[in-house]
């Protein structure tokens, strides 16, 4: 004979919903599925369990927004004009290892061509530039640059 894992109550064993209440009489399973307490998500609105959201700094995030906030947080920010660099946008590879937009190191924006000019120094302080693929084509962006 079954019993109820909350109250501890007898079940019938004709009661073919015991296990797919997670072995629960019926008045207990009522009582905690109106107990669950669900809340918004801080980004998109939907409302989902408390056990089922995910926190990330203070705040409570469905499933789908917070692997999407990661995924952002994981992308490279361009050296010259401080935003994201998504998959689609073409990026380059300074020297000194960080990224910076094609487009931003073609127009010249802010300080692109000072932010070149130290890389390629460091690069050539550490004994790379020259005698790597990476370093001719850092030169010939300098030397667009110029």
């Amino acid at each position: 004979m079954p019993y109820c894992q909350a109250c501890g109550s007898m079940i019938d064993e004709y009661d073919s919903g015991y296990y797919a209440r997670n072995m629960l009489c019926i008045p207990c399973y009522g009582r905690k599925s109106s107990e669950v307490e669900s809340i918004g998500c801080a980004r998109c609105g939907t409302r989902v369990r408390k056990y089922e959201s995910r926190e990330r700094q203070g705040r409570q995030y469905c499933n789908y927004c917070y692997n999407e906030l990661s995924r952002v947080e994981r992308l490279p920010v361009c050296l010259v004009c401080h935003e994201r660099i998504e998959g689609w946008q073409k990026a380059q590879k300074l020297p000194d290892g960080r990224m910076a937009h094609e487009s931003c190191l073609r127009e010249r924006k802010g300080d692109a061509r000072r932010l070149m000019e130290e890389g390629e120094r460091k690069a050539a302080k550490e004994g790379e530039g020259s005698g790597t693929i990476l370093g001719a084509v850092m030169n010939k962006i300098v030397s667009v640059l110029r």
